[in-house]
């Protein structure tokens, strides 16, 4: 995994001082990764974006079709990659 930018090479890429707001914004985009899920729900195939430090965290967000609610659980696989189970509220996990 390469490191994150400095401030400073953040400023000089784009142009003038970084604010820290801006600069966790940045840092963020680079540990976001696209995955496909299907909806439990319409069982539609949707693509969302996971952030790679919520490893074994669970959260809620809605299906970008049918709007019910999806529980999350992100975890590692045992091939270190990223792994994303999909639930409705009426599934156990």
């Amino acid at each position: 995994m390469r490191e994150a930018p400095t401030a400073r090479q953040l400023g000089a890429r784009y142009g003038g001082i970084m604010h820290l707001g801006k600069i966790r914004s940045i840092v963020n985009l680079n540990q976001l990764t696209e995955k496909s899920i299907g909806c439990p729900y319409c069982g539609e195939t949707i693509d969302v974006l996971i952030d790679s430090t919520d490893l074994d965290q669970q959260y809620i967000e809605d299906c970008q079709v049918c709007c019910k609610p999806i529980n999350f659980l992100v975890s590692e696989s045992v091939n270190g990659e990223l792994a994303v189970n999909v639930y409705s509220e009426d599934e156990a996990f």
